[in-house]
């Protein structure tokens, strides 16, 4: 998951309105969002490697996204795979505060990574290279492969895009989230972060929607958690499988 953009407690009807973008290298295999039949109640796609998810939601109200954090000097292979974070947090039914707890203490396994988990009306944010959970407050907020509303291209575009879906209290169409996830645009040079890849990968991956021959934006999510607590939950596919999954819970 490299972009994820939300609107927290801003519209009077969706406590959350979500928009977000998986990238990932077209030979990794994983499987379309869907109920699994292991834990009925958990809806998210499926790493098929680790077995573990980049962004769901529950039947019991909960959601959790995960995005990592880039810095390829620290990357270590053989850590843990960050996906099953998610996965562990959507199966379980554990009290906010030992799974905070688990997070501290768990940190350090793995390579860096941003963690935003709670329900649609209530949401913190946690990395392990900061250490810190922060609850989020209301307001529209954007997260990519740095830390929470770090200011890159992307996460920029993405939160004046949904402020201006937004904008005199309307309602988001489904499709008009699913074009703002579909973005190419690319920032000039000057624009882009420094993260120690090379100026040729920072453009690459600059844009809201990445596209290259082996790697990119998978496929779009698109959430709205309503105030009855219902959740809508469609799913885009762009490389391969090109069909939209709708659930309601």
């Amino acid at each position: 998951m490299c972009l994820g953009v939300m609107a927290l407690r801003v519209h009077r009807e969706y406590p959350l309105i979500l928009a977000a973008n998986r990238d990932e290298f077209d030979d990794r295999p994983a499987q379309p969002a869907h109920f699994w039949p292991d834990f009925p109640w958990v809806v998210a796609g499926r790493d098929q490697r680790e077995g573990g998810t980049w962004l769901g939601v529950s039947s019991r109200g909960r959601l959790a996204l995960l995005t990592n954090v880039r810095g390829p000097a620290s990357l270590e292979p053989g850590r843990p795979s960050r996906g099953n974070l998610v996965a562990e947090y959507l199966k379980e039914q554990e009290s906010e505060v030992r799974f905070w707890t688990q997070l501290r203490r768990m940190g350090p396994a793995y390579n860096g990574y941003n963690l935003v988990f709670g329900s649609g009306f209530d949401l913190s944010w946690f990395s392990n290279v900061g250490g810190e959970i922060n609850r989020i407050s209301a307001g529209v907020h954007g997260l990519s492969n740095a830390f929470w509303n770090t200011p890159w291209p992307k996460v920029l575009r993405g939160r004046a895009g949904l402020w201006s879906l937004l904008h005199g209290g309307r309602t988001p169409g489904v499709e008009e989230l699913f074009a703002l996830l579909a973005d190419t645009s690319r920032p000039s040079d000057d624009d882009l972060p420094d993260t120690g890849i090379g100026l040729e990968k920072e453009r690459m991956l600059a844009p809201i929607c990445v596209h290259s021959p082996d790697y990119g934006t998978q496929v779009s999510t698109v959430i709205l958690v309503h105030n009855s607590g219902r959740i809508d939950f469609w799913e885009k596919g762009l490389r391969r499988g090109k069909d939209v999954r709708h659930f309601r819970l």
